[in-house]
């Protein structure tokens, strides 16, 4: 993994299935938002994360400030999105499984 401090370092990319430079790009909400190098996939790791705890109904329905303000009625766009984001990981891999974490309401 990488210091406190650090700006680079080399960890595992799940796109490029090894481990490649990364670059520290942004901090948000206490969060290193990490950067690979060769492919552009962005990560951060989190530790004390419940997401059970926080995408809840009202995170879907605009009871939060980041959250969705109606998630059934943004689905053409996301479907959108996420083939976009499809497309962008057969660059980098032509097989193997996807697994996403951001289709809660299983859409995809």
């Amino acid at each position: 993994m990488t210091s406190p401090t650090a700006t680079q370092s080399f960890q595992q990319c799940q796109a490029c299935a090894r481990s490649t430079p990364h670059a520290l790009r942004f901090t948000k909400n206490g969060c290193d938002i990490w950067q690979c190098r060769q492919c552009g996939l962005g990560h951060t790791h989190v530790a004390a994360f419940d997401p059970k705890a926080y995408y809840t109904e009202d995170y879907f329905c605009g009871g939060h400030a980041d959250g969705y303000s109606d998630y059934r009625a943004a689905e053409p766009v996301l479907r959108r999105e996420f083939a976009r984001s499809v497309d962008f990981i057969r660059r980098y891999r032509d097989g193997g499984k996807l697994r996403s974490w951001d289709a809660p309401m299983a859409s995809f």
